[in-house]
């Protein structure tokens, strides 16, 4: 029983001390604040959902809620790492 009670609790440390958007988007934590665009409204209901709101705190520290602008990618650009040569 000590042990579920141990990784429950390790588990909700986990959720509560971080924001959904810093994992599964940390390449955004690179975009220059200028480069910045809107809130990404996926992320933000996330953290609302799983982390009761205290990861937005963190995710908009290291600015991963907010979507690249596109000045940052250029127009038409896709966003993410580049298609592979073959």
């Amino acid at each position: 029983m000590r042990t579920y009670a141990a990784i429950a609790l390790l588990c909700s440390v986990m959720a509560f001390s971080s924001g959904c958007a810093t994992y599964v988007h940390p390449e955004r934590a690179a975009v220059p604040v200028a480069y910045r665009g809107s809130v990404d409204g996926v992320m933000l209901f996330l953290d609302i959902l799983f982390t009761a709101g205290l990861g937005l705190f963190l995710d908009f520290a290291h600015g991963t809620i907010y979507l690249p602008s596109e000045k940052y990618f250029g127009p038409g650009a896709r966003a993410g790492p580049p298609a592979p040569d073959r």
